[in-house]
Formats: structure tokens, C-alpha cells, sequence
């Protein structure tokens, strides 16, 4: 997938989402840089969303490629890694868009860089099974 096919990813305390192909979209780094035990810049955890999202197959990079991806420091309140926002991929009655909570994921997996990379990974398939149809039970079956 080339970068200006990559959704927009919104950093939290931003007001709206990133265009498509906006920003930079150079090569995530491998390495993330630790500012603390727990502290991710928000620059590596969109690395790791793009990273996450160019793994997947290329049809289903097609796909998430026309629903946002947002940030968010909001993952306390909801209890959650990750929501799907929409009414999926076979209507288009409500905006769609997956919210990628930061705060959760760095607080539970940010102690070990590869398991915040996986669990990143897994939480952007996880919501985007929901965007493809599947309801919580369905996306568990499929191993999200």
C-alpha cells in the first residue's frame, strides 16, 4: 500500500482527524523511544498503527484505508484497547471509524515494546472484523 493510501491517524488531544495521505508517513521505526517506563511519543504509536495496518492483507488495506483511525486517551474510561465506530461496511447510514485507545494499550502492554507492536496489531484487526460485520462473539471466534 503506498503512504497516501494509509488512513488518517489522529494523535490524541486533537480535534479532528488527519486526512488521508496527510502528515508524515515515512518508514515506522523499529525501536520505540521510552521516555519512561510507560511513556510511548505519540509519533511511535502511530508508527505502530501503520505498521499494524501494512500488515494486513493487501484487500483488507483496501478497506481500512476509507475509515478513519483515531487516537485516543480515552481507553479508562471505556474500559477498552480499541472501538468501532459505524454501522460497517454494508451500509453507509453513519460515518465509520476505529479508535485506537493509547492510554490503555501503553498502560498494560508499553512495559515490553514488541507486545505493545502485537497488541496494537491485534486491536486494529479486532475493530476492523467489527467495520467487516463480525459482532464481539465473531471477532473472538476469528482469534481478535
Amino acid at each position: 500500500m503506498s503512504d497516501d493510501q494509509i488512513p488518517g491517524v489522529c494523535p490524541p488531544g486533537r480535534a479532528s482527524v488527519l486526512a488521508r495521505g496527510s502528515g508524515s508517513r515515512g518508514t515506522p521505526r523499529h525501536g520505540l523511544h521510552h521516555e519512561g517506563a510507560h511513556h510511548v511519543s505519540d509519533e511511535d504509536f502511530e508508527a505502530l498503527i501503520h505498521r499494524a495496518v501494512e500488515r494486513l492483507p493487501e484487500e483488507f488495506q483496501k478497506v481500512i484505508a476509507q475509515v478513519p483511525v483515531i487516537i485516543s486517551d480515552q481507553g479508562r474510561e471505556r474500559h477498552a484497547y480499541g472501538l468501532y465506530q459505524g454501522d460497517g461496511i454494508a451500509r453507509d447510514n453513519f460515518p465509520d471509524r476505529i479508535i485506537i485507545f493509547k492510554d490503555t494499550l501503553v498502560r498494560d502492554f508499553g512495559h515490553d515494546p514488541a507486545l505493545l507492536a502485537a497488541q496494537v496489531e491485534r486491536t486494529v484487526r479486532h475493530e476492523l472484523g467489527h467495520h467487516l460485520g463480525y459482532d464481539e462473539g465473531g471477532v473472538h471466534d476469528l482469534g481478535l
